[in-house]
Order: C-alpha cells, then structure tokens, then sequence
C-alpha cells in the first residue's frame, strides 16, 4: 500500500539545525514576514546574544561620508590580540540581515572566528540599515569605507596591497558591487579573495520564483514572503531592481569578469540557494575561479546564526573561508 500524499515531505535538517527550528518554532514567534522592522531587528540581536569569543581586540572610528545627509560611515576593526600595532591583511566583512537589521554586535561572533582563523585583521562597516536609508546608500558607504582604506589603511594597521571580501545573504548583494564600483571608478585596489555565504544577488522579480523560492515559500525559518518584504525595503523602485547594482546576478559576462576568486557556500533550505548557485556558475562561465557549496541540512545564514554556526557543516564552512583567505592574502598560490 503506497504512502504517498499530498503533503510535502518536510526537508531534512542536521541536529543543530533541527533543534534550533523546534526551538524557534515552540517559542510561538511570529513569522518575519508579519514582524515590523523594529520587531525584527529587536528579535535578530535577541537570537544574537553570545558570549565574545576571546583573544580580538576590537577598535572603531568614523569615516567621513557626506552624503545623502549622512556625515559618517562608522567602521570597526578586529585584529588578534598581540598584534594591535602590526600591519596585517584586511578583509571586509558586508554583513547581512535583509539590508534592516545587524550590527557589529550581532556578527562579532563570526567576525572573531575569521579573524583568528585567517590571521588578518577584519573591517567591519556598519553601513545605515533599510528603510532609514535605501538603494544606493548603503552601496555608496561599504565603498567609501573600502575606498578610505585602501588609501588610509596603513595608518592604521593595515596592508593595502591586497584586500579579501566577505559577506553573508544581503551582504552578498553588496559585495560583487564593490568589486564593479572600484573597477568603473577606476579605484586602484586588488581584491585577492571573496567568500559569499548564502548570497542574496537578485532583486528584480519576485513574480517568477526560482526552484528555491518555491520550495521555501513558507519556509522553515526564513522564507520568500519575508524576502519579498525585505527587498522593497531596500530598493522600493521596481527599475532600480534590474541594475545590477542591486541584483549582481544581471551583470554581464564582462562585469563577472572582473570578480576576484570567490567561495559561494549556499545554504540547502533556504529560498536564496538557487540564485546563490546561478551566481557561481555566472562566474565560471566568466572565467572566475569559483568554487561553489552547498550546505546540506542547513538552514538560511547558518555561518551567522548563534543557535545554527556550531553545526559541523557550518564549522567546516567558516574554516574553509577562513583558509582561503589567509592563502590568497598571503601570496601564496599552492598548498
């Protein structure tokens, strides 16, 4: 006798991930899609309490930025203990979060990881959250900072001559276009190295969904209809949404190009993995050297999440970056 059903199946999850979907889901939260920007944002740092991970110090200053009635980005930077005072590599971190939520207090967890993993110093941008600011805002600060330190970095501990970009869900919006912003800007800079976890690289039509999206419809967890939300947040013009300013997976072959090395590590029950993996292969069919993952049984922003970054596969992908990192800053181009 057949079992079949109606019903889907519900996506198998690893323990970690299994347990913190129970545990989110018996607390009787609302789903995103139903929370206000200040009730996300409030729930996003309460899912984000940790303890510090020790041995980083962590220093910060404001950038000027003089736009849009904006007189400062402020920026932070995580360096190992002991080597406060000694030029290292710098990579930027291009936090997620929708484009409305996080700060450097919800990513220090993983800012303190990469940091003492790669052995570089790590700046983190705490760019104007969505709707307090939109497309292009948020584009124009995260390149301001790059843009300061790449001429100011080494007066404050920093090598200039190679940089490494990190960035997770909306950040991975953010990232692809710092890389095309510097290249038409002319901007003299090397980016040696970039790490997309989960990446959020489409904006433009939410009327036609891609096979992740519809299987994440109601989620678990982070699902499309929140991700619909979130975007006309961020970018309320339809038209804007076909730049690929604000949907980096519309760049063209020769943009894509211009990408450095890059690791995309998607997640495997989350609406954002096709677009992720669409991502990777623009690249590679670019010419890019990508190396795309998929993290099985994982959640959406299982690297930044404190109650899903213990799991073994999201362990594996932060050391993994983390690895690339030290290696494309170093120089080196072998094990």
């Amino acid at each position: 006798m057949s079992d079949f059903n109606d019903t889907p199946a519900a996506p198998y999850l690893d323990p970690v991930n299994q347990a913190f979907l129970k545990q989110t889901t018996d607390s009787g939260a609302p789903q995103f899609e139903d929370l206000s920007v200040a009730q996300f944002r409030k729930l996003f740092d309460q899912l984000q309490e940790h303890k510090p991970i020790p041995g980083v110090s962590v220093t910060n200053f404001d950038v000027p930025f003089n736009q849009y009635s904006i007189e400062n980005v402020k920026a932070y930077v995580f360096k190992p203990e002991g080597k406060e005072h000694e030029e290292l590599p710098a990579v930027f971190y291009l936090h997620g979060g929708g484009w409305i939520a996080g700060n450097v207090q919800s990513f220090d967890s993983l800012c303190r990881q990469l940091t003492l993993l790669s052995g570089c110093a790590l700046v983190f941008p705490e760019y104007t959250l969505a709707p307090d600011a939109q497309f292009p805002v948020q584009n124009e600060q995260c390149f301001t900072i790059i843009q300061y330190f790449s001429q100011h970095g080494a007066s404050h501990g920093l090598r200039t001559d190679a940089f490494g970009l990190v960035a997770d869900t909306a950040g991975g919006q953010l990232s692809p276009v710092m890389v095309n912003l510097a290249h038409a800007r002319e901007l003299k800079v090397n980016f040696a190295y970039q790490v997309l976890f989960c990446p959020w690289v489409d904006t433009s039509d939410a009327t036609h969904p891609t096979r992740s999206e519809f299987e994440n419809f109601t989620g678990p967890f982070f699902d499309t209809r929140a991700a619909q939300k979130w975007i006309a947040l961020y970018v309320p013009e339809a038209k804007d949404r076909l730049s690929s300013l604000a949907s980096p997976l519309l760049m063209s072959k020769e943009q894509a190009a211009s990408q450095p090395p890059t690791l995309i590590a998607v997640s495997d029950v989350d609406p954002l993995r096709s677009e992720g993996l669409e991502f990777a292969k623009l690249l590679q069919q670019s010419g890019v050297e990508c190396a795309m993952i998929r993290m099985e049984a994982c959640l959406h922003d299982c690297i930044v999440l404190e109650g899903l970054r213990t799991s073994p596969t999201a362990q594996v992908a932060i050391r993994m970056a983390a690895a690339e990192l030290k290696r494309a800053l170093s120089g080196k181009t072998s094990i």
